[in-house]
């Protein structure tokens, strides 16, 4: 059964990566890409038609590369039980066509392409996008993965309609992720005085910071692992649940800012290989800098490639991502990318919770670079949460993400296990990752 897309003949790179993400890639679906005068989406099989609104391309006068001023005032509004950025509620049908009044194509375009984002001038402290400006943010969005519901709207449309063709078959898996943001507590003079330091100044408690000395003196007389050697523990919860970890580690060198431990370090190394014999997967955690320097990225890859030659997936270190920067540095050096989070809260920042290739507006085309979400982490909530509460904050997002059989994409750091403030949620991590795998 073909299935043949009109559009108005503007934007044909933007309006082409947008077709391509929602029939190929979400629904697994071939289509023809028509162009013509009329403003409106016409979507047409067997002479049935699911007919949109063209309220955002086709108003531009001008055809060009777009960015972030392109987005700023745009608002959502309610429309078919979702929210689009273009259109109104309501849908018109007869006996062979289906028309709806809002724009769903154009408001996926902007949410999964991050329009918002490019070029931007606004920052945070840590120079990434502010989470606070975000679209979905201001409207109280974020916890609803809106393209999701487009996507069931308009396959909705298709079925009413007679289509017989099947859709790509999903189910909800739960990705296990770790950013390795450090690898030992207590293996240097250094580290020892600022975990004591911290216990004293920080967490005024003479009764941790004692805590604190035997679990240095075990440690060193080999009776105790280190707090933050949680791998094989992490390895063997995610095994029991038939999932595969994936481990980010860093490839700074010492001297350069923000350092924690070196990937050349043969106990890293050794780390490394024992996570790849078992089956787990690896990837790079770009250092501090490199979202914004191609040349500092390039030289971490290198570094990375020694440890894991066939390395091919990543995350920006504290979710720094940038556009036009990070992608254009990334796109060169691996295939997927899992940054596009929460730095506070949870949620889903480009309202989606199926993996999806990123735009590249510079360029004006599909970027290789594939988006895996990032949907909740363990810092974004914080360790002051109680257990009861991080659990319905886990348990809501992945109640969400298995209506639409999609990923639910989780980071929690090895170093937020064992360490005084994280150990009441590490008592509960066995239990809630097996609650979080668990399919219906």
């Amino acid at each position: 059964m073909s299935i043949t897309v009109k559009a108005f003949k503007n934007f044909e790179p933007e309006r082409k990566y947008i077709l391509d993400v929602l029939f190929e890639e979400f629904y697994g679906l071939n289509y023809n890409l028509e162009w013509h005068d009329e403003a409106e989406w016409r979507i047409e099989f067997e002479g049935k038609n699911i007919i949109m609104p063209d309220l955002y391309f086709a108003q531009h006068k001008e055809d060009r590369s777009l960015n972030h001023s392109d987005a700023r005032d745009l608002q959502f509004r309610e429309s078919n039980g979702s929210h689009a950025l273009f259109g109104q509620d309501g849908i018109e049908k007869e006996e062979n066509s289906i028309r709806f009044k809002a724009d769903f194509i154009a408001s996926a375009f902007v949410l999964l392409s991050r329009l918002e984002e490019n070029e931007s001038p606004l920052d945070d402290r840590y120079g990434r996008f502010p989470t606070a400006n975000l679209l979905v943010k201001k409207a109280g969005l974020e916890k609803r993965p809106l393209v999701n519901e487009y996507l069931e709207l308009i396959w909705s449309a298709f079925q009413e309609l007679g289509f017989q063709q099947k859709r790509k078959k999903r189910n909800y898996s739960l990705n296990l992720t770790h950013d390795v943001d450090q690898f030992r507590r207590y293996d240097e003079a250094g580290k020892l005085i600022r975990a004591l330091g911290g216990d004293i100044i920080r967490r005024k408690s003479a009764s941790v910071f004692l805590k604190t000395i035997k679990r240095i003196l075990a440690v060193r007389a080999g009776n105790a692992k280190d707090p933050y050697d949680s791998f094989e523990f992490i390895m063997d919860v995610s095994e029991k649940n038939n999932l595969k970890s994936c481990f980010y580690f860093m490839c700074m060198e010492k001297g350069e800012f923000d350092w924690r431990y070196n990937i050349s370090d043969p106990k890293v190394q050794a780390e490394i290989d024992r996570i790849a014999e078992r089956g787990h997967r690896l990837g790079i955690h770009p250092g501090w800098n490199t979202f914004l320097d191609a040349d500092r990225m390039s030289e971490e890859m290198k570094r990375a490639r020694l440890a894991v030659p066939s390395l091919a997936d990543g995350r920006q270190h504290y979710l720094k991502f940038r556009f036009p920067e990070s992608l254009t540095s990334l796109e060169k050096e691996i295939e997927t990318d899992s940054s596009l989070g929460f730095d506070s809260g949870y949620g889903f920042r480009s309202s989606v919770c199926y993996p999806y290739s990123l735009y590249h507006f510079q360029e004006r085309r599909k970027s290789s670079l594939r988006e895996h979400p990032l949907i909740l982490m363990d810092t974004a909530l914080g360790f002051k949460m109680s257990t009861e509460e991080f659990k319905a904050a886990c348990l809501e997002m992945k109640n969400e993400v298995q209506k639409y059989n999609g990923e639910f994409v989780l980071l929690w750091h090895p170093n937020n296990l064992w360490v005084h403030e994280w150990q009441v949620h590490g008592d509960e991590y066995a239990a809630l990752i097996e609650e979080l795998s668990a399919k219906a």
